[in-house]
């Protein structure tokens, strides 16, 4: 355990502030992957421990070795005890696997300019911060897929994986708030792949949900009557979306509390009431974690387009990753789908004749893929304006503000989206709106 605490604090501290804690970091993840090895030792019989633990010799750049976690049954009948300080552990090794520590550290500043990683997205600092997301963003796999160090991290978290689902999931967990942690740690590796979470919600989640149902049941009837309850016919997308606009709606009470002491710019220093931090917390995570385990089921486009859009403004504006590549792999897959919906080729490329509703739709989906790109994307942000322009041509809009109307009847937050949104219009300004 103190291994693991001193390891995971020198990795946040280089982060941080950009100093070298090269050394100590390689000397306590030995000590942890021994303390590790003890702790399978323990627990798995010795005659068929050989395949436990072994370790690559011959580090460098603070690579940490592979943990192994099969293999773990002890006598018949009988399930080993896996302790939390294991579990603990390896989550650790995991993070000490991660590329910052060998290359590509980024400079403290960054942390709270972040130019270029939300694309035109400028979610608040409050919630870059909330859960230290800016760093276990960072400091968690995956950063560059195929990469030595992934491959060993993806190991770590399998056996990960593997002594969690030993234990019983993560109810069995005994130490107070470390179930919350695991998921968390879980949610943020499979939101860099846009895979399915290893674990499963924490009860402490499922209960919050049970316990707010009122304000749900009522978010949802809402929509229903809204813009999206006209074109979508997805409880579950509606359910989330339903939970999407309860947490806009908290943290934009989290901003007003920012405003009223007098603050500017930005939720840094904003005196959050901490059961408000919480529920934004363990809202935010459910969200996200529902999301990423979500499956269109039918080829429907609205149905995948919606999905593929709500994870863009969750990873825009509720849970900034901040990860360009996951944000990214959204644009191409929204474009996909953009593109397997037209009739033409090339710059003739158009949607058919639509309904007013669909139109406006499509129109608040365009704009998020637009919203998500960087000025470095420029293929991908010249189709998604030109689709933008069509739409708005199609139903005369011709004002910033006739446009944020639209918007604001999906998924839009004025203090994250209104800047970004401008660049947009002015984009399409000189596209010829």
């Amino acid at each position: 355990m103190r291994y693991a605490m001193i390891s995971g604090t020198c990795i946040d501290l280089e982060l941080l502030t950009g100093r070298r804690y090269s050394s100590i970091i390689l000397k306590t993840v030995i000590e942890l992957s021994r303390e590790v090895r003890r702790l399978l030792g323990r627990m798995v019989p010795t005659s068929r421990s050989n395949t436990v633990g072994q370790h690559q010799q011959g580090w460098s750049n603070c690579q940490a070795p592979p943990v192994h976690a099969d293999n773990h049954e002890t006598a018949a009948g009988e399930a080993p005890h896996v302790k939390d300080d294991l579990l603990f552990a390896i989550m650790h090794l995991v993070k000490a696997s991660t590329v910052n520590l060998s290359s590509g550290r980024i400079h403290p500043g960054s942390f709270d300019s972040a130019t270029g990683i939300f694309g035109l997205f400028t979610p608040t600092l409050f919630l870059q911060r909330l859960q230290s997301l800016h760093l276990w963003g960072r400091s968690c796999p995956f950063q560059n897929k195929g990469k030595e160090l992934d491959a060993q991290a993806a190991q770590h978290l399998s056996a990960l994986a593997s002594l969690v689902s030993l234990r019983g999931g993560l109810r069995s967990i005994d130490t107070p708030g470390f179930a919350e942690a695991l998921h968390l740690f879980g949610v943020i590796e499979a939101a860099k792949g846009l895979s399915r979470p290893r674990f499963e919600l924490p009860e402490t989640s499922v209960w919050f949900l049970r316990l707010i149902e009122g304000s749900r049941v009522e978010a949802a009837r809402a929509l229903s009557f809204g813009a999206f309850g006209s074109i979508l016919d997805e409880p579950l997308l509606l359910e989330i979306l339903a939970d999407i606009h309860i947490l806009c709606s908290w943290t934009s009470r989290a901003f007003g509390l920012h405003c009223r002491y007098g603050g500017e710019g930005d939720l840094a220093s904003v005196p959050v009431h901490p059961p408000l931090a919480e529920n934004i917390s363990t809202l935010r995570n459910s969200i996200e974690y529902r999301l990423l385990i979500y499956s269109p089921e039918s080829d429907i486009a609205i149905e995948k387009l919606a999905h593929t859009a709500m994870l863009v403004f969750m990873h825009g504006v509720l849970f900034p990753l901040p990860h360009r590549t996951s944000m990214m792999q959204l644009v191409e897959r929204l474009i996909e789908t953009v593109r397997s919906q037209c009739q033409g080729q090339g710059q003739h490329m158009e949607f058919p004749l639509l309904h007013p509703e669909h139109q406006k739709f499509l129109t608040w989906v365009v704009t998020m893929g637009v919203m998500a790109t960087s000025d470095a994307d420029i293929l991908e942000r010249a189709f998604l304006v030109r689709q933008l322009a069509l739409f708005l041509g199609h139903m005369r809009i011709s004002s910033w503000a006739d446009l944020k109307s639209i918007l604001e009847d999906y998924l839009w937050v004025g203090w994250t989206c209104d800047s970004g949104g401008m660049y947009v219009w002015s984009m399409l300004v000189e596209h010829g709106m």
